[in-house]
Order: C-alpha cells, then sequence, then structure tokens
C-alpha cells in the first residue's frame, strides 16, 4: 500500500465569497506513488473539488504544490460556514484548520471631520 505524509499550510481564519485562498499542500511518500492528488473544499457535510492534477513521485521526495482558488459561487456554490480542506493523494487524507466561508459583507464607515450642506 502506498503511503504519503500530506501537510496542508494553515489557511486564513475568514474567507468571503470571492475572496482567494491560496495554501501549499506538501507530499512526501515513503514509497513511489504515481496519483492523483486531489483538494476538496468541505463545509457542513458537503464538498466542492477546487484542485486535481497528477503527480509521479519517488520515496521521500518532497514537493510543494500551490493551491490558489478563487472561492466564487461557481466554485464553492452554497458552500459557507465552518469548513476545512481535505487533500488526498494515493492511500492518504489529511484535514487543514478549519476556517469560515461567509457570503456576508461587512461594511465599515468613518467620518472625520467635514461639512456638509443639506441642500
Amino acid at each position: 500500500m502506498a503511503s504519503a505524509e500530506i501537510l496542508i499550510g494553515q489557511p486564513e481564519s475568514l474567507y468571503n465569497i470571492g475572496d482567494q485562498l491560496e495554501v501549499i499542500v506538501t507530499l512526501k511518500p515513503s514509497s513511489a506513488i504515481n496519483d492523483f492528488l486531489i483538494v476538496d473544499l468541505a463545509c457542513n457535510n458537503q464538498s466542492a473539488e477546487i484542485y486535481r492534477n497528477t503527480f509521479n513521485l519517488n520515496p521521500g521526495q518532497e514537493l510543494g504544490v500551490d493551491i490558489v482558488n478563487i472561492l466564487s459561487k461557481n466554485i464553492v456554490g452554497s458552500l459557507q460556514g465552518n469548513c476545512f480542506l481535505e487533500a488526498n493523494y494515493g492511500q492518504d487524507s489529511r484535514q487543514s484548520q478549519e476556517f469560515e466561508l461567509s457570503s456576508e459583507i461587512d461594511i465599515g464607515l468613518d467620518l472625520i471631520g467635514g461639512k456638509f450642506n443639506p441642500g
């Protein structure tokens, strides 16, 4: 059975729809593996595939893979809430730390001084 050490870089604690997600997934197999690296975004028992590519690695060879994705509605659909990334390569799987995916927009406005003519 082919196994690999999988490390997932720490995601930000909060993403909004439309934000760019960027993490590094590091692969280090203990035996030769030629397989897909698949990364899913999982939120509240639903998931969406955000990355898929094949890698042919030798025992002990280490490879860092940049996972960069815009979290658009086309990609994430209705996913939101508490989420994590799940990376699968060979027979192994690893989950990232949890983060929040939100569709809310917070707007702040600070007015400092100024004169206003109401009309």
